[in-house]
């Protein structure tokens, strides 16, 4: 998103609460963000990874990865919005058998997967079902393959997952062990981590005791807050995103 100068950038400083100036100090957050993160990583360590895949449940995770390395990789979970974790896990088990036969256009211009519930970015902002299903289809059969490929080889991966909070902490470490105990299984390099990250506001229990939880192969940290649905691109607690991935990608210097 580009920045206007001149009465864009008055209205930011006088703080008047229009939609465009709103949208703006979000984004001016964001750069800021990414500017003091970057001023103060000027030299990262090596990676200690060769691959980084995003869990979601949204895009969010996938937009710090890109901050961080210009870049990112794509797999079956970058860009799916999913808010069902028993549909997760099904899909982690068999991502090729979990794909869907048909969609439903959405008001946000994803499209709902009939089968999974997992919500889709497309290519073709079109009603027209039979363009949409093909493109998707193939797209997702496309980035299942991939994935499943690299989980089966010799490549050190770090998997992030942003995991929306349920009430009972116990409930939502079976969870992230769940996975961890899935990936184990499907990795042939047990070379990897599953980074877990948390959002404080939401937590309805001491995040502290959260952070305590150790498992192998799982790291949990948590940030202020996620982003908002409507801007996971520029939103949200952007240098405790940051920090997190960093953290765990680069080799501590």
């Amino acid at each position: 998103m580009q920045i206007k100068l001149g009465q864009n950038i008055i209205d930011i400083f006088r703080g008047k609460k229009t939609l465009l100036s709103e949208r703006n100090i979000l984004w001016c957050k964001y750069k800021l963000a990414s500017l003091i993160f970057n001023i103060k990583n000027l030299r990262h360590g090596n990676p200690q990874y060769d691959e980084i895949i995003s869990l979601g449940y949204n895009c969010e995770v996938s937009f710090r990865i890109k901050d961080i390395l210009g870049k990112i990789f794509q797999h079956y979970y970058s860009w799916i919005y999913i808010d069902n974790r028993n549909n997760f896990i099904n899909s982690l088990n068999n991502t090729h058998n979990y794909l869907d036969d048909n969609f439903s256009y959405l008001p946000n211009g994803m499209y709902l997967g009939n089968k999974t519930k997992f919500a889709f970015h497309s290519s073709y902002k079109s009603k027209e079902h039979n363009i949409v299903k093909q493109d998707l289809l193939s797209k997702l059969k496309h980035l299942a393959l991939k994935t499943e490929t690299l989980l089966t080889s010799n490549k050190r991966i770090l998997f992030i997952i942003k995991v929306q909070s349920t009430d009972n902490m116990n409930n939502d470490l079976e969870y992230i062990t769940n996975i961890r105990n899935i990936l184990k299984q499907k990795c042939l390099n047990k070379t990897f981590t599953l980074l877990c990250v948390f959002e404080k506001v939401s937590l309805n229990y001491s995040y502290q005791k959260l952070l305590e939880f150790r498992a192998s192969n799982v790291v949990v940290v948590v940030v202020e807050k996620f982003a908002n649905v409507a801007h996971t691109d520029y939103d949200g607690d952007i240098l405790g995103w940051l920090n997190a991935i960093a953290g765990e990608y680069y080799e501590k210097k």
